[in-house]
């Protein structure tokens, strides 16, 4: 969303303002209400994961070598890793506005 995208970094200690709207665009796509805070959570540790590139500035491989680290880990169902996958699409698409 239009100045939130260009500030959020987990290092600075990422808006919490952000993530209350970020939450609202998922609600409103549709995610039931007790599965928000999930997709808070992926979106949360894509934020960790590269923490010294703000979010708007991440592209389609950093996402995909995220989506490669749940892959690889054993402890994750195919349904967790499909979950953290919408949950960034919604982030990149419906949030931040990025293709």
């Amino acid at each position: 969303m239009k100045g939130f995208s260009g500030d959020v970094n987990e290092r600075s200690g990422v808006n919490s303002d952000f993530w209350r709207s970020y939450k609202k665009v998922v609600k409103e796509s549709g995610v039931p209400e007790n599965r928000l805070r999930w997709y808070v959570n992926w979106s949360q540790q894509f934020a960790r994961f590269l923490p010294d590139l703000p979010l708007a500035a991440r592209q389609r491989s950093h996402v995909t070598a995220f989506l490669a680290t749940l892959q690889n880990n054993p402890a994750l169902q195919p349904w967790q890793i499909d979950q953290g996958s919408e949950a960034l699409r919604l982030l990149h698409q419906s949030h931040l506005r990025t293709p």
